[in-house]
């Protein structure tokens, strides 16, 4: 007697653990639709703020953790500036772009989970045309540099909102980068 006892509690067991795994709320794949306001970081870069657009596909290897990966677009306008000789520096609409692996690791599997996660990947600088207070026009071409990004938020229902920093060496070879919010 103790014998099936002991062996119906352990398919009772058995059959309630499966259950449970088989009863997920998210979905292994998934794929983020994102918009938002972006701003270059720092402040004294002399560019207005801007529109963000990202396309992230994921894969949920494990309920706390994602890889994706994310194509964006940021368009941003460089605000006019003083020169030192009294006029002002205007340039044209810049929109950059980016191609990154991302990872994302969730800290609860409540209704809202917060997250946190890091990028790695390339980001394509547009050419950008600057007229100085001179009227002399000056030509920045465009390129490609190999950086990260760091972000941090919260998914809601799977509607998630994000906080993001991408780091970038800028023409100069200094760091810049900008700051997004994104829905």
């Amino acid at each position: 007697m103790k014998k099936i006892l002991t062996l119906f509690s352990f398919v009772l067991l058995a059959q309630y653990a499966m259950s449970q795994y088989y009863d997920r709320d998210y979905k292994s794949f998934k794929v983020n639709f994102s918009a938002g306001y972006s701003t270059i970081m720092p402040k004294d870069s002399g560019t207005k703020g801007g529109v963000v657009f990202s396309f992230e596909p994921k894969y949920h290897l494990l309920d706390e953790f994602s890889i994706g990966l994310k194509v964006e677009a940021v368009t941003m306008k460089p605000a006019p500036s003083k020169a030192n000789g009294g006029g002002t520096i205007t340039g044209d609409v810049q929109t950059n772009g980016s191609i990154l692996a991302t990872g994302d690791y969730y800290f609860t599997h409540r209704d809202l989970r917060p997250f946190a996660g890091v990028g790695f990947g390339v980001y394509s600088q547009s050419a950008r045309t600057i007229t100085d207070y001179y009227g002399m026009i000056q030509d920045l071409p465009s390129s490609n540099k190999f950086d990260f990004m760091l972000r941090g938020g919260f998914e809601f229902s799977h509607i998630s909102a994000a906080l993001e920093y991408n780091f970038i060496s800028n023409r100069t070879d200094t760091r810049t980068g900008y700051l997004c919010f994104k829905l």
